[in-house]
This record gives C-alpha cells, structure tokens and sequence, in this order.
C-alpha cells in the first residue's frame, strides 16, 4: 500500500513538470488610440510586431515556459532519485521528508520561474508596443 502512494506521488511530481500554461502575453493587445486608425492595417502591424517580439531576445514566451517546466520535472525526479539510491530501501520509511523537500524544491524553482515568466512578458509587451510605436500607432500606457 505504502509503495504503491509513493509511486503515486513520484509520478504526480514528475508529470507536475510536463504541464503547459497558456501563452497570455502571446495574445496581448496594447491599447491603441482608435482615431486615424485604419483597422485592418493595424491588425497585420500587431501580427508583424508580435513575430518581431518573439524573435527577440529573452522575450519567447512559450518557450521559455517550456523551460521552466522541464526544470521543475529535472529538480523533482532527480530528488526522487537521489532519495532512493541514498537510502536503499529506507526511502519507503523517509518518504515523508524526500517528498516534502522535493515540494520545497519545486515550490521555490517555481517562484524563481515566475519572477523569470514576468519579465520575459515585460520584455515581450515592451517589444510589441516598441514596434507599433515605430509604425506611427499611438500606444496609451505602452
């Protein structure tokens, strides 16, 4: 019984790191002043700079996400794993602990990871509203 929970929870963490999350900076719309605005020019500008934006450095979002995610997968297996060959078969009996300190360590990889997601959207948002402002759009609160 004891084997099969922990066999549980190891998967739980391992898959925990191949999880996806939606690129919501990928769909950001600045706020644009809509007056000598010819709508259907602005929308292939928005879809240009976005591109733009993806290209630049430190600003790919999905792909950076996609990082962290593996990240987190790495630091829980390896924690596992680490446990399991360090204790021999005392991991069952320590698996309290090992699994608490690869959910502290996950936790913290994930604060990590979000403080880097927040400004790789910065980066991504600023890069947009750079281009469309060299394109003649006014952007409010760009």
């Amino acid at each position: 019984m004891t084997r099969r929970i922990i066999a549980s929870l190891c998967t739980a963490l391992l898959l925990g790191g191949c999880a996806t999350t939606t690129d919501t900076a990928t769909e950001w719309r600045p706020t644009v002043d809509p007056q000598r605005v010819n709508h259907a020019k602005y929308e292939t500008d928005l879809a240009e700079c976005r591109q733009l934006a993806q290209q630049t450095p430190g600003a790919d979002v999905a792909q950076e996400k996609k990082k962290a995610n593996r990240r987190i997968g790495i630091a829980a297996g390896a924690t596992m794993a680490v446990a399991t060959v360090m204790t021999g078969g005392a991991a069952l009996v320590l698996a309290p602990m090992v699994l608490g300190a690869g959910a502290i360590a996950g936790a913290s990889q994930a604060g990590m990871n979000s403080i880097s997601g927040t400004l790789v959207e910065t980066t991504y948002k600023q890069s947009v509203t750079s281009c469309l402002l060299g394109r003649g759009y006014h952007v409010i609160g760009g």
